[in-house]
């Protein structure tokens, strides 16, 4: 084969992923040539030109090759080793050396995407201009074209790729998916349309074409319908639907918004609820309500004239002003207040009560469990705005269903709770909200505390390790500031005494997906203000381990595609967030994917973080030595312990128990 040929398309290799030989035989030769690992490389005049050595990576257990040549010669005409070639451009910082595959690549990405590529993202950007304007029968035409062309591109690039490199791949993967839900959504839209142009024009009024591909997106589910049966779970202010259809289980809950920061405004609106019904029971608890807000601020005001208003405002309700004022001698918070109104609670059983020492004692409880609800939507407020930066009256339980698509969008579907945008119709009335599949296990704390009191040791299985480190990783792209450890649920199975956790779900992510940027993520975790654990430290990455098909599918991520996918959930201004999040995992793993391959171009030894799906067993049980040594050898093996805990989702005690 010509010299100057294998070279020309080895380089177009690295930049373009596309090949330029004259056949596939040619190209298959090619590649071949550049995989063999003999002692010597001979080119075609049999020039003796790149000595090398076999070396073995404990990680990846595949040779690396050394270039034990020292300079290189530009000007000499004659032939010369696409290894030694590009040896040079390595120690320019122009490229890098990918081990596994024995090919090389650029290590600043700044190359345009492929001519097949650009289609798709120019006619998304088309597409996402159009969905923003108003409902008008003139645009119809040219939306279901974008719609068309959009798919045809992702049909022509599906066509050209046949990719090499792992992260190529994955972004074929993903324009298949993408392929798939465009597909199914354009002819979906183009139905919905037709029915509204063909229905009641009043219906049209108002309406935005990306208001209609939400209609698109959204479930209808009707009682007594298709299989579907529902039923009330909940109660309160903030019902919960149990759907069963099909075998399967959802909870169904109508939009939400972020509630009010004030407990004095929670109180107040739930007094007004209580003051339209005509019932003695209502306008006695709208009664209670109204002397506790009252009372309240005057606690939060002069304190000094609180027992004169308790005494004022308690006239009609002695028993409820002396609770009140009780509490007023107590540190001024919410969480004594509920003590003191339980202590004087307590004491005879119900059944020997008076009818009148009951539906006092109800009230009480009703007070009770009124502050208790009032007091976590103000925390739910304080963490939604200061927290996750998500804007007043925004809706929060949308974020479920947005951080579901961004689950599937990295292949991470069966690690988050699906969550989908339903319409639920129950007694001819229709409720807009959205319905979370059933998930069953229980928190890692229980498991734990199981396992201890059974005198068996509880661990995280390599998949669970796995799947926990993807979590963490996950959660920095969404913005997630509320994972703990009731916010996913474990599933275990137990062997020889040892119970494992085999896989782990995250469920209730309403507090993600606001306005943080990467940068707010970072001077969060410093502070440990909220339960974000940053995967970047110190400039690196800060995870033991990252998985390497996550890794790929996130640089492979387009925004283009992205910015459709969350049009009609996530604000523009949390979109930008998004990318911005998303930009800067994908700097990070890049920064790092280029600092190993220096390293391995001159011929060290890389323990990657990148682990593919078949070295995780290994990789856990390197890190589990690490901490027990860690652990054993530690002065203050706490400290070691609040460490790992404080940079990470893992739990040490779930990889690492000294007692068994």
């Amino acid at each position: 084969m010509d010299t100057k040929k294998l070279y020309n398309w080895t380089a177009k290799q690295s930049e373009m992923n596309i090949g330029i030989l004259d056949s596939k035989e040619e190209e298959q030769e090619a590649q071949n040539y550049l995989n063999a690992q003999n002692q010597k490389q001979i080119l075609d005049n049999g020039q003796d030109i790149f000595a090398s050595n076999k070396i073995k990576d404990p990680v990846i257990d595949e040779p690396l090759i050394q270039d034990k040549r020292q300079d290189v010669e530009a000007n000499i005409p004659a032939p010369v080793s696409v290894f030694s070639m590009k040896h040079s451009l390595i120690s320019e910082g122009k490229y890098t050396f990918l081990a596994k595959d024995g090919t090389f690549k650029k290590a600043k990405r700044t190359t345009p995407s492929s001519k097949y590529m650009q289609p798709i993202l120019d006619k998304l950007k088309d597409l996402d201009t159009l969905l923003e304007g108003k409902f008008d029968s003139k645009d119809q035409n040219a939306i279901h074209k974008c719609f068309r062309d959009t798919i045809l591109a992702c049909e022509n690039y599906i066509a050209n790729r046949n990719p090499w490199t792992a992260e190529g791949k994955a972004r074929l993967a993903m324009v298949k998916d993408f392929q798939k839900q465009i597909q199914t959504e354009s002819i979906q839209f183009a139905d919905r349309v037709e029915e509204l142009v063909k229905g009641d024009q009043k219906l049209l009024e108002g309406k935005t074409w990306l208001s209609i591909l939400s209609e698109v997106r959204t479930e209808v589910i009707e009682n007594n319908k298709d299989g579907a049966e529902v039923e009330i779970g909940g109660a309160g202010t903030s019902k919960v639907y149990i759907i069963t259809k099909n075998g399967s289980t959802r909870y169904f809950k109508e939009n939400e918004k972020v509630p009010k920061r004030s407990v004095f405004q929670l109180l107040s609106d739930r007094t007004k609820t209580f003051k339209k019904k005509e019932d003695d029971t209502s306008k006695r608890r709208a009664r209670y309500l109204e002397i506790t807000n009252k009372t309240l601020k005057k606690l939060y005001g002069d304190e000094r004239s609180v027992l004169m208003a308790l005494f004022n405002d308690g006239k009609e309700d002695w028993e409820l002003a002396s609770l009140l004022r009780n509490w007023a001698r107590l540190d001024r918070n919410f969480g004594e207040m509920m003590d003191e109104i339980e202590d004087n609670m307590s004491g005879l059983e119900f059944s020997k009560m008076t009818k009148e020492e009951q539906e006092q004692k109800n009230d009480q409880q009703f007070l009770l469990d009124t502050l208790s609800e009032m007091k976590k939507k103000s925390n739910l407020s304080m963490m939604a705005t200061d927290g996750a930066k998500i804007e007043n009256s925004a809706e929060i339980s949308k974020r479920n269903v947005a951080t579901s698509r961004m689950a599937k969008l990295l292949g991470l579907e069966k690690l988050v709770a699906k969550s989908d945008l339903v319409n639920l119709v129950v007694d001819g009335k229709s409720m807009q909200g959205i319905a979370m599949e059933e998930v069953k296990g229980k928190n890692a704390t229980d498991i734990q505390a199981t396992a201890t009191a059974n005198k068996k040791e509880s661990r995280y299985s390599n998949s669970a390790f796995r799947q926990t480190l993807n979590l963490q990783v996950f959660d920095i792209i969404c913005g997630q500031i509320d994972r703990n450890r009731s916010n996913y649920l474990c599933e275990t199975q137990t062997e020889n005494k040892v119970t494992f956790i085999t896989k782990i779900k995250a469920i209730d992510n309403d507090l993600s997906f606001g306005n943080l940027t990467y940068n707010d993520i970072l001077k969060t975790g410093k502070n440990g203000e909220q339960c974000l654990r940053n995967i970047e430290y110190k400039n690196k990455l800060a995870v033991p381990y990252m998985d390497e098909d996550l890794a790929n599918r996130i640089l492979g991520i387009k925004l283009e595609e992205l910015n459709y996918t969350m049009c009609d959930i996530l604000s523009k201004k949390e979109r930008n967030a998004l990318i911005d999040r998303i930009k800067g995992v994908q700097k990070l793993i890049r920064k790092t994917k280029d600092q190993e391959n220096k390293l391995r171009a001159k011929g060290r030894s890389v323990d990657s973080v990148f682990i593919g799906k078949d070295d995780w067993p290994k990789a856990y049980a390197k890190y589990q030595s690490k901490v027990r040594n860690d652990l054993l050898n530690a002065q203050d093996p706490e400290k070691v312990k609040d460490l790992i805990e404080k940079t990470s989702y893992l739990d040490t005690d779930l990889i690492y128990q000294k007692n068994f």
